[in-house]
């Protein structure tokens, strides 16, 4: 038996009302994401929570490294959110086994710079 379910994209009100309970849940309930931050991410994301909370973090990110309290335009533009193609999510919506399967099946670049270093460097 199997059961399978498809969440329709969310519009933008959505989107804030989805990071606003997010940032909650973790015992934030002042403002920590500026509304034209949440309107970048939400476009960035074509309003799906998995890509919605990829971004968000990304942002977060970038806000802390910067020193910022408040994740705002600046800190999303510097953070490269690579939204997939539509039709990508499409195809993936539609059938989320064979797109993962797609997904395994294709190689991985192995790390470059410093990261590869310090693998190299764990493996001696």
């Amino acid at each position: 038996m199997a059961t399978r379910y498809q969440i329709a994209p969310m519009d933008l009100a959505e989107s804030a009302k989805y990071l606003q309970h997010h940032l909650a849940l973790a015992g934030r309930n002042d403002p920590l994401i500026a509304d034209d931050a949440v309107a970048r991410l939400h476009k960035a994301s074509l309003g799906l929570p998995r890509a919605l909370n990829n971004a968000a973090i990304a942002a977060l990110i970038a806000a802390t490294t910067a020193g910022k309290a408040l994740v705002d335009d600046d800190c999303c533009g510097q953070v490269p959110i690579k939204s997939r193609p539509v039709a990508e999510w499409t195809q993936w919506a539609a059938n989320p086994i064979q797109a993962t399967r797609d997904l395994s099946s294709q190689k991985v670049s192995q790390p470059t710079g410093c990261c590869q270093h310090d693998i190299h460097a764990k493996k001696a």
